[in-house]
């Protein structure tokens, strides 16, 4: 994303829901102004979640990466809604649909499981970047509650526009025909080298589920982790080979300096 800054901020003002309790939720909730509802159509990724509800307070340092799909819905007087997320190893999907209002920007959804019906609010978005969505929800054991969501258009793998170039200092020799293919997918921002490979793995900011290997100095081996897709480290590889490649030597000097 281009505004990191901005997105801290709204970050901020997400998380301030859930700083203490709300009796009741506000029924004059603002939506984004003059809202646009093509232009929230896409793909947006889950960054953060701040809520009343005690149940979900509970159960919120488990959730894990979620996407919201939204599009032209079966009829005029909605639109198609698509929530995954990964849960105990395996990908939940979930497709429903939002009803529009006479408010643009407020929706409504049934929940059937729950046989309640919650209000969703977009009460801000640049539609290229961020998107905030407050949601209403009235149930008997824990009363009105409002839950909000920041969601990004960061795509894993995207490239930054301004990208900073950052010297290269050492570098393996990779054979002729690898080196020159031009194969696979750089790491955003990032220059790969031997000094790398001391470094621990980052998934970076973006919320995507791609496997990379990284070098692990404590068992000097290449293993496997989730990355995002955007910015991170240089000890980040796309095959075992390129990581060992570079890393490899790294390995066998600190092999050598613990031997002596």
């Amino acid at each position: 994303m281009r505004s990191l800054r901005a997105l801290l901020l709204l970050l901020s003002a997400c998380l301030a829901v859930s700083a203490g309790p709300v009796p009741t939720p506000p029924d004059n909730i603002q939506v984004q102004e003059n809202f646009n509802i093509s232009r929230i159509y896409g793909k947006w990724y889950n960054l953060a979640i701040g809520s009343t509800c005690p149940w979900l307070k509970k159960i919120m340092d488990r959730m894990t990466v979620s996407t919201l799909v939204l599009g032209e819905g079966a009829t005029e007087a909605e639109i198609s809604m698509t929530s995954t997320r990964w849960r105990k190893g395996v990908c939940e999907e979930t497709s429903g649909a939002y009803e529009k209002t006479d408010t643009d920007g407020k929706f409504l959804y049934h929940k059937s499981k729950w046989n309640i019906t919650m209000e969703s609010y977009v009460v801000h978005t640049n539609y290229d970047e961020y998107a905030i969505f407050l949601t209403k929800k009235f149930s008997r054991r824990h009363g009105p509650t409002i839950t909000a969501k920041l969601y990004g258009e960061c795509v894993p793998g995207e490239q930054e526009p301004e990208p900073i170039l950052i010297p290269r200092v050492r570098r393996a020799v990779l054979p002729q025909e690898e080196e020159g293919s031009g194969g696979g997918q750089l790491v955003t921002e990032v220059t790969k080298k031997e000094d790398s490979c001391q470094l621990g793995y980052s998934a970076g900011p973006c919320m995507g589920m791609t496997s990379r290997y990284f070098y692990n100095g404590t068992s000097m081996a290449c293993e496997t982790f989730q990355y995002g897709g955007c910015m991170g480290n240089g000890n980040n590889f796309i095959t075992e080979k390129e990581c060992l490649q570079t890393c490899r030597t790294v390995g066998d000097e600190e092999l050598l300096r613990f031997s002596n």
